[in-house]
């Protein structure tokens, strides 16, 4: 059931960037409002059919106070709700939640209930009065990613916006943060006034009170930080924070209006407005405006208008507004960059927007490759940015705790709330896994994905990380709180069908697991540190678990309500699973033909798609996280409150430039600098570093290696690549200082091309060294090959200070390669970019590799020059910005192919080689 595997992270609340993307055109007037509306979409509409249309908020909000109440279909959909509620985990603690809990205590059965009781008493005026209550009151207090409603009227139409966004800065990044113009900070920043007043109330106090209406956020300076721009959300969803769209505010009435009062006493009013969604074609009035998107006879969800936004930066960029990384994944989820500046050279950054990239092995294949080549560029501290995780599938989440830290064995401790409904299926799921009478060759494949499931008592490890031995074992129940609950659980990692298996698991190894059981650990505990902006969710909140409590990894979190004190990392949903109710829904008809007892007939029956077919979305969080501290008295992670390490604030460089937030957490977390609130003492952990580097690019060298994914290369054809390669000043500044080893015939200057400029990333001199016989120095005896077909020049190829020598899995030696396999006969050593000098003792006659530090480029080519029979330099250089990715289509298919075929080659090699040989 590969759906089981994912926590979602599409249910915190989409957000479009309206500002740049919408129309706003001259009403029609009409005494019906709905009229109005669906003349100024058609209008619209028909001017710029791919512009989201929007009307005054004002206008829309009169046209669905315009839609009549449908009381009886109303009941009946609240009555098909509660059966789908019984299987959210934490009901009862949101009922009575723990004293420190941000939020106040509320219970969604009684709220549901007064919702039916004022429908029958004709509280409601309108369709909507009843959706919004339905909204507010049922779903909106639940701060929980996971739990949601999206009733049609209320959604499927209309969203509201405002045409200006905020931020939230601090002056000096020690004072409490002020509220400003995101708009006026960019363009005035020196001038750009701090907002005091929204609608004539304290700023800081409306949006806390505005953003808790209804969000997903289960901790307050999550859900204040939700409201403001900051750049890890504009590159990811394009928009500008929740103030101005999207969230789940963004079905919410703000009012018509809204009045901002600044510190310098100047004072601004703005029209609200909503966005039009879907066509109005057919609707004329309320009535009309309720047949068309009020009908359950069929999905809310059906064909969007024409009308798609735009993102916001209209980039084509992974992550607009981010610097070019060094590894990442083709959709963007993972990628990997080098910081630079005073202490931070030796510093990465692993970003994951999410745990649910399109390929779940290329995701696993990228963090691998980006730690490898980090290391090898003498990188030996983390920053992981958890900006904007949502979270996504859990055993991703699971490797990439594993892949830090493969030799530590996580918890992951889960447990489910019983309810007819479940219990009828797990009683059912546990028969006929067993049974081989119990199907046919036409559903065995059903029958197979239940039985991987937690619904099979056989399947799920316990706590001692063993099966459990029956049904009663896993499933009597557990009460806390007079709530029944099924014993702890966890993932069986070792069950081929959950994680190797990509039709019912995840379709990867898990790292520390199988195959991968034997991979070294990249960094140093205290040379990890994990940055928060308090959206951290889901799976995000799992692999935060693991590394916090069973790694010892420290965190950062950013921002927060402008007051003093720690605050909270994670501040996303911390249940471990959510299904949408179309699953649960999908449970009961499956299993129904299966059901051998009226109790569990009766459980089903309980179940229709009347609430599928009135929503766009309906979810609950059906598993909850139990930390270890928690085990004994059953208390959710969801209510535990966990206050990061350190407190950072935004400051004005932050606010277009990630790089900004990366260097500051950094320097709090690895250089001793102040935090806001807390802090982190610095740690001197390099000599334990460099063994670790050591040890897991040795280890690396002996696995197979990965694909790394990287940003697509430009076109192969010959001229597109002349002119990519002509047409850049870092080309102009190659070409005119690379010293074109004058003493070397052509063919080995372009093998040291070929061979030596891919990987250099760094401002470094390289030291080539060369000489004229072929010698044989493989363990086995066999013959190494040369370069030329000849024999008569051989070229020593570099190797990181790793201790990597020739090795039969991988006989370049070559760390960052993923497709050279030419076997040199002698591999030569390259220098930590820090050091100048620090020569690699061989007993062969051949001279040494170096690389040394930019700024010593003069005084080590004097000190060295002597040393070398034949030498080459080349000057600083940037491979990824003119597209010298190595690629595995240049890979030399015959290692005695003459150089002189190659150049003949067509595509991408052969250009470059023959653009060489011209240039």
């Amino acid at each position: 059931m590969r759906s089981s595997f994912v926590a979602a992270p599409a249910l915190l609340g989409s957000v479009a960037a309206l500002s740049n993307s919408t129309t706003t055109a001259s009403v029609p007037s009409s005494t019906e409002p709905c009229a109005a509306v669906s003349a100024a979409w058609a209008s619209q509409h028909a001017a710029a059919p791919t512009v989201t249309p929007t009307v005054p908020a004002q206008l829309a909000y009169d046209c669905l106070n315009s839609v009549p109440l449908g009381k009886q279909e109303a009941i009946d959909l609240v009555d098909s709700i509660v059966p789908y509620l019984e299987w959210q985990s934490d009901a009862t603690y949101k009922a009575d939640p723990p004293a420190d809990y941000d939020f106040p205590a509320y219970d969604m059965f009684a709220a549901l209930e007064k919702v039916r009781s004022n429908l029958e008493a004709d509280v409601y005026t309108s369709e909507y009065a009843f959706q919004s209550a339905l909204y507010n009151e049922v779903f909106g207090p639940g701060h929980d990613g996971h739990f949601v409603y999206y009733p049609d009227l209320l959604t499927a139409v209309f969203e509201w916006t405002r045409e200006r966004a905020l931020v939230s800065i601090s002056e000096d990044g020690s004072s409490l943060p002020v509220i400003k113009i995101y708009e006026e900070v960019i363009s005035s920043p020196e001038t750009a006034s701090e907002v005091k007043l929204i609608n004539g109330i304290d700023a800081a106090t409306y949006l806390d009170e505005t953003i808790n209406k209804a969000n997903w956020n289960r901790d307050a300076d999550s859900a204040y930080n939700s409201v403001f721009f900051e750049q890890s959300l504009y590159a990811t969803t394009g928009g500008k924070g929740y103030f101005s769209s999207g969230g789940r505010i963004r079905y919410v009435y703000q009012g018509a209006n809204t009045t901002i009062t600044f510190a310098n006493g100047t004072e601004v009013t703005f029209e609200n407005h909503a966005t039009i969604k879907k066509a109005l074609t057919g609707v004329v009035d309320g009535p009309s405006f309720y047949a068309k998107f009020c009908n359950p006879l069929s999905p809310a969800v059906d064909a969007p208008s024409s009308t798609t936004p735009s993102t916001g930066s209209g980039s084509s960029d992974l992550l607009p507004g981010y610097p070019s990384p060094i590894v990442t994944t083709p959709d963007g989820i993972v990628s990997g960059y080098y910081l630079e500046g005073e202490g931070l050279d030796d510093v990465a950054v692993i970003v994951l927007t999410a745990f649910e990239s399109e390929s779940p092995a290329e995701f696993q294949a990228a963090a691998r490759d980006f730690y490898t080549a980090a290391l090898a560029f003498g990188k030996t501290k983390l920053v992981i940015d958890f900006q904007q995780n949502g979270g996504g599938y859990i055993l991703q989440g699971y490797d990439f705790f594993r892949q830090l830290f493969p030799h530590t064995v996580q918890e992951g401790n889960s447990r489910w709330k019983e309810n007819d409904g479940f219990n009828a299926a797990a009683e059912i799921v546990s028969r006929i896994s067993n049974e081989p009478n119990a199907t046919n060759n036409a559903n065995i494949d059903l029958v197979t994905s239940y039985s991987e499931s937690w619904f099979n008592w056989r399947y799920d490890y316990n706590i001692s990380n063993e099966g459990f031995s029956s049904f009663e074992d896993k499933f009597d129940p557990q009460v806390f709180q007079n709530t029944s609950y099924t014993n702890l659980m966890r993932w069986n990692l070792n069950d081929p069908l959950t994680t190797v298996n990509a039709t019912f698991g995840l379709g990867i190894e898990i790292t520390g697991y199988g195959n991968l059981t034997n991979v070294a650990q990249p960094f140093e505990a205290d040379n990890i540190i994990i940055l928060y902006d308090g959206v951290c969710a889901s799976t995000c909140t799992i692999a935060s678990e693991f590394l916090r409590i069973h790694g010892g990894v420290k965190s950062i979190a950013m921002g927060g309500r402008p007051k003093e004190g720690g605050i909270e990392g994670v501040g996303g949903i911390k249940g471990s699973q959510v299904l949408d109710w179309s699953s649960i829904y999908g449970f009961s008809t499956d299993l129904l033909p299966y059901a051998t007892t009226d109790k569990q007939k009766a459980a089903f029956a309980t179940y229709s798609d009347l609430p599928l077919n009135r929503s766009l979305a309906a979810a609950v969080n059906v598993r909850d996280q139990i930390l270890r501290e928690n085990v004994e008295d059953g208390i959710p992670a969801q209510f535990v409150k966990e206050i990061t390490d350190c407190r950072l604030y935004w400051t004005l460089p932050m606010i277009n430039d990630v790089t900004e937030v990366w260097k500051a957490a950094a320097n709090a977390a690895f250089n001793g600098a102040k935090c806001a609130y807390g802090g982190i003492e610095k740690r001197d952990v390099s000599e334990q570093a460099a063994v670790r580097r050591r040890s897991y690019l040795a280890a690396a060298a002996l696995h197979p290696r990965g694909i790394v994914s990287r940003r697509a290369l430009p076109p192969t054809n010959e001229r597109s690549w002349q002119d990519n390669l002509r047409d850049t000043p870092q080309t102009q500044k190659m070409t005119g200082d690379f010293a074109y080893f004058p003493r070397l015939p052509a063919e080995l200057r372009l093998e040291i091309w070929r061979l030596a400029i891919r990987p250099a990333r760094i401002k470094s001199v390289q030291f080539f060294g060369t000489q004229d016989t072929h010698v044989d120095l493989t363990e086995d005896s066999r013959p190494a090959y040369p370069i030329m077909e000849d024999g008569k020049y051989v070229l020593t190829t570099p190797r990181f200070q790793s201790g990597l020598g020739q090795l039969k899995v991988n006989e370049s030696g070559y760390t960052l390669d993923a497709g050279q396999d030419l076997s040199i006969f002698h591999i030569r050593g390259v220098l930590a970019m820090e050091a100048v000098a620090s020569q690699i003792k061989t007993d062969s006659f051949l001279m040494n590799l170096f690389t040394i530090d930019f700024e010593s480029f003069a005084s080590c080519l004097t000190r060295y020059r002597s040393e070398f029979q034949r030498w080459g330099t080349i000057s600083e250089f940037q491979v990824a910005s003119i597209a010298f990715e190595y690629d595995t289509s240049w890979e030399l298919g015959d290692k005695t192919m003459p150089l002189s075929d190659l150049f003949q080659a067509g595509g991408s090699r052969g250009c470059f080689l023959r653009f060489l040989e011209e240039a």
